[in-house]
């Protein structure tokens, strides 16, 4: 090619990019002669750093047909004795009559080692993916290409009997139903939608797939997560069921407390009257004591029995029953059941209005009452200087709803920390005494009957927790509420009544 440029001749311009190739560290050589017998006749910087003159040696490497190009990878030597990766190109051309090859090397060492450790990152990421909980699978060119464990179990996914390294997945419907996910591809943002998927012998499972548009061996992919929401709902139970023996064992003392003081004097008359009745001679006035020492042996045995049933009530097990629900008696149910904690940290009141039924599940409405009363006892340090109180107040809310407030006078919650309590395993109580899912607990369970439940505490002050839920529309629409348990008989002002 002639230079229509009369101020750069070819030899200069031959001299400029020689110089350019040698700053951007391209080798370049030149050489002349046939395979048997080459001379060198031009190297630059860069490729006698390279090494590259080892390659007179293997002259092979170094000749082509005449017009042709060719490229493969050599590896060298350099100047400090470490290995080389390049890649060379070469063209055979004619110089001063002679067969001669024009050689280009570039060096790839650090791209070839870039490769390398990008290979064992993504070696390593899927070795995390596989090993996930969470279940994960990859979709790539209409196909899964990757599903690890846990989306494998989830989805009943069998592995095909192929060459170690590239497992691939048996055919299914699952697999199938799983193409809802192609359309993330055309968008970059995040793709959520539930999808119900057919697996070999059952109806259907419904899955949450949450989606993402991403890389998999460097090609677009669609990596999602997939979730069985029955499984959270489980899960949710398994929680709540473990909070709530988790309850059962904190009033477990308390109880056991409560049951000996009745249990004490069923046994003092019991002896009494094993003692006098063999003495009985038929008078009337005598005949009266010994009724009225029946009667009192029989009431403690009727409170031992009221105690057990609030405690098997509290800890029943089981799919939830609603139905219409009294909240001053459930109210009074809890009451009954922490007593023995409430009365020897603060002074109770209760203010119980007649309030409209609501349709729920009493067991569980008395597991919130019962972690907030306790909840209460616990925020009351015994070193209060004035009276500690405890305050219970159920009555209408207006408007279709029914009010329950707790209120103490404890210590009280930061305003940092009263954002968080309904957080799962949030909690301010020391080691060994809070789970921290006692109140997400009562949370789920007042957010499921519909309601709403909030907490309003000033420190040094005390805390009100309050719930409100939905009071039925029409009380006369459904059967009066089914009693949990009989009557429990009259008592007595004093040690086995909570303070008013």
């Amino acid at each position: 090619m002639a230079l229509d440029s009369p101020h750069l001749t070819e030899d200069a311009l031959a001299e400029v990019l020689l110089d350019a190739l040698d700053q951007i560290g391209v080798g370049v050589m030149v050489t002349s002669g046939a395979e048997g017998a080459m001379d060198l006749r031009f190297i630059n910087d860069a490729a006698l750093e390279m090494g590259a003159a080892t390659l007179l040696t293997a002259p092979r490497a170094l000749t082509t047909d005449r017009g042709s190009v060719t490229s493969h990878r050599v590896q060298l030597v350099n100047s400090n004795a470490s290995a080389v990766h390049a890649e060379l190109s070469t063209v055979s051309l004619v110089l001063d009559a002679e067969p001669s090859s024009v050689s280009l090397l570039v060096d790839v060492s650090d791209r070839l080692r870039a490769a390398r450790e990008l290979e064992q990152l993504q070696t390593q990421f899927q070795r995390v993916l596989e090993l996930s909980p969470v279940a994960v699978g990859v979709r790539q060119d209409q196909r899964l290409v990757f599903a690890n464990a846990a989306l494998r179990s989830l989805l009943r996914l069998e592995l095909k009997d192929t060459a170690p390294g590239e497992p691939q997945l048996e055919p299914s419907p699952a697999v199938a139903a799983l193409a809802v996910l192609d359309e993330a591809l055309d968008d970059a943002g995040l793709h959520e939608r539930s999808v119900t998927l057919t697996l070999e012998g059952t109806r259907g499972l419904d899955v949450e797939l949450t989606a993402i548009q991403s890389e998999w061996h460097q090609e677009p992919a669609v990596m999602f997560i997939a979730r069985d929401p029955g499984q959270r709902q489980r899960l949710h139970a398994r929680l709540a069921e473990a909070e709530r023996l988790a309850a059962v064992s904190t009033l477990g003392a308390g109880v056991a407390h409560e049951v000996n003081n009745p249990l004490a004097y069923v046994l003092l008359n019991l002896q009494y009257l094993l003692r006098e009745l063999p003495r009985f001679n038929g008078d009337p006035a005598r005949l009266q004591t010994l009724r009225d020492r029946l009667s009192e042996a029989r009431h403690g045995a009727e409170r031992i029995r009221s105690i057990v049933r609030d405690l098997l009530d509290f800890s029943s097990v089981g799919r939830p029953q609603l139905s219409p629900v009294d909240l001053t008696e459930v109210v009074e149910r809890a009451l009954r059941l922490v007593e023995p904690q409430l009365k020897e940290r603060a002074e109770v009141v209760t203010l119980l209005d007649e309030v409209p039924l609501i349709l729920g599940n009493a067991s569980q409405l008395e597991q919130v009452l019962t972690n907030l009363l306790v909840n209460a006892a616990q925020a009351i340090s015994p070193e209060t200087a004035r009276g500690p109180t405890i305050e219970v107040r159920c009555h209408g809310g207006g408007f279709g709803r029914v009010l329950v407030e707790v209120s103490d006078t404890g210590t009280g919650i930061s305003l940092e920390h009263a954002s968080k309590v309904f957080d799962p395993f949030f909690t301010t109580k020391p080691v060994g005494v809070g789970t921290g899912l006692g109140l997400p607990i009562c949370h789920s369970i007042v957010r499921a009957h519909g309601g709403d439940i909030s907490v309003d505490s000033t420190p040094g002050v005390g805390t009100t927790f309050r719930l409100v839920l939905p009071a039925l529309p029409s009380a006369s629409s459904y059967p009066p509420p089914m009693p949990s348990s009989e009557s429990s008989p009259p008592r007595s002002s004093g040690d086995d009544e909570p303070s008013r």
